[in-house]
């Protein structure tokens, strides 16, 4: 009789558990440690600067783990990896819930970084690609959508916990602790590997690779690569999400407003996330990619528009849907641009590479644009070279994708 794990059907039990692993991990580890700043800084008497280093520690640790992600997971499998990096995020917070010194939450961020690097976006495409033969975007956009709900439901139950008292974050990083050690528990005997080699899986699976693509060694030799590439690390170095909310701020939106923007996007996000996904799957890589990259460079022009008055309000809004519209370009659609652009030979390596690429735009992007409002006391001249560097990565890209030698599918 065959096991229950070889029924086709237990490839939606896979997606699950990965959208709960994506809910968990990046909902209340990630997205949500941004309420976890002022809390931290004011009970500890850090300065911002010097605790911001814990996300620089983060960053720098998930893009060295990335470019090694495709060696990891065909070493040791995407199974021990998802525990790993379960129980890393469960170190951070434990950490993050007793640290007395800057270092012990550069320690945490360490952790952190870890564990979302083998937990979501590079993993989630993986995993995908090898449990689904069609709808694959779709399927991943599924998944990464549950950061916006894990981050909604995070945001409303530790909020109370940290503003109980002076050290309640704590207690908040306690719990989230708790919930990932349950998190795990439940998943560790359900979590079923596939590999088209596995002699467990060779009775009851054919292999979803089809072994698309070319040769890693071939593809570092193809201009293409190189742009598709720079096009993902210009998207994340001119990325203004971390700096959206003391704009709004600066030019007088009320905190209560501010917020409720912020929990619209992340509502949008989930739904494009899904939206994207389908889009890929019915028409392609081009129109999503041009979607994506079109709406970012909308999206910085509106930031420059805004006030505070009712028609500026109106374009917040606005600006909401519009800036939602560029970010799957920052989540779902990396494994989908490494599945689709580079093919299945050296599928790994390559989301890996994209997904470290991506975290080092990021990580250096962030303070870069800061420096620029530090010597200019707004953030008006970053909007307008963001906005540039965006129509670059824009051009780039087009050019990149009507190249013929993309055509090798």
């Amino acid at each position: 009789m065959k096991k229950f794990y070889c029924k086709t059907d237990y490839k939606y039990i896979i997606a699950g558990i990965c959208f709960i692993i994506v809910f968990a991990g990046l909902g209340f580890c990630s997205t949500a440690k941004t309420i976890y700043f002022a809390p931290i800084t004011e009970a500890m008497g850090f300065s911002r600067s010097s605790f911001s280093i814990n996300d620089s520690c983060r960053y720098i640790t998930t893009a060295i783990v990335n470019i090694f992600f495709g060696t990891l997971v065909e070493k040791f499998g995407t199974k021990k990896l998802i525990i790993a990096g379960m129980l890393s995020l469960i170190v951070s917070s434990l950490l993050y819930s007793c640290a007395t010194t800057l270092f012990m939450f550069y320690l945490g961020g360490f952790f952190l970084g870890i564990g979302v690097a083998w937990t979501t976006t590079s993993m989630v495409g993986v995993v995908v690609n090898r449990w689904f033969e069609q709808n694959k975007g779709a399927v991943m956009g599924f998944i990464l959508a549950s950061n916006g709900i894990g981050a909604a439901l995070a945001i409303n139950i530790v909020t109370p916990i940290i503003y109980k008292s002076t050290f309640g974050y704590q207690s908040a990083y306690k719990l989230t602790a708790i919930i990932l050690s349950v998190i795990t528990l439940l998943i560790f005997p359900l979590y079923k590997e596939k590999k088209g080699t596995d002699s467990q899986t060779k009775s009851c699976d054919t292999p979803v690779q089809n072994q698309s693509g070319i040769e890693y060694g071939e593809l570092i030799k193809k201009p293409y690569f190189y742009a598709i590439i720079g096009v993902i690390f210009l998207n994340m170095l001119v990325t203004v999400g971390e700096i959206t909310t003391p704009h709004f701020t600066d030019i007088g939106l009320s905190p209560s407003f501010v917020t409720k923007i912020l929990g619209l996007k992340v509502i949008l996000l989930a739904v494009f996330k899904l939206m994207f996904g389908f889009i890929y799957d019915r028409l392609g890589i081009k129109f999503p990619v041009k979607l994506c990259l079109i709406s970012v460079i909308i999206s910085k022009i509106l930031l420059l528009l805004i006030t505070n008055s009712l028609s500026g309000k109106i374009l917040t809004i606005v600006y909401c849907v519009v800036c939602a519209l560029g970010l799957p370009l920052e989540t779902v659609m990396l494994p989908i641009i490494a599945l689709h652009f580079f093919g299945q030979k050296c599928y790994n390596k390559t989301l890996g590479i994209i997904t470290s690429v991506a975290t080092v735009g990021q990580t250096l992007g962030t303070p870069l644009l800061n420096l620029f409002y530090d010597h200019f006391k707004n953030y008006d001249i970053v909007f307008v070279l963001s906005t540039a560097v965006s129509v670059l990565a824009l051009i780039i890209m087009n050019l990149a994708m009507n190249t013929e030698e993309l055509n090798h599918d």
